[in-house]
């Protein structure tokens, strides 16, 4: 008989920092963990952010930290406890992303840009 556990898989998948793009309510939501450690590295809770395109790099986008009063800054949601979630129909655009599901990638804290570095051609 072979076993495995379940839960494993969950675990890990939502332990670590991720986001979650839902195409049909054109949001992005962050986990705790990944809300946490942007904070951590931005010195404060986050109020808001900005969205960075990497033209290099097509399919990854960044989730930098910033102020109210800087360019384009977006206001993060609050939709439960230790998440949030930031409007991206302009980044959905950009990407071409048509998906209907919602899907869930790593987010990787990228020291250079200052940001959370998400690519969606890896998932």
């Amino acid at each position: 008989m072979k076993l495995r556990v379940l839960s494993d898989k969950y675990t890990k998948r939502f332990s670590t920092p991720s986001v979650a793009i839902s195409f049909r309510l054109k949001r992005i939501t962050m986990n705790k963990h990944a809300f946490k450690m942007i904070s951590k590295k931005f010195g404060s809770e986050v109020q808001y952010m900005q969205i960075l395109l990497d033209d290099d790099s097509p399919g990854v986008f960044y989730l930098k930290p910033c102020l109210e009063s800087d360019d384009s800054a977006k206001k993060l949601d609050k939709p439960s406890p230790g998440t949030r979630s930031l409007q991206i129909s302009l980044l959905l655009k950009e990407l071409g992303w048509s998906k209907e599901e919602t899907t869930r990638f790593k987010g990787q804290w990228d020291e250079e840009v200052h940001a959370l570095k998400v690519d969606t051609t890896e998932s």
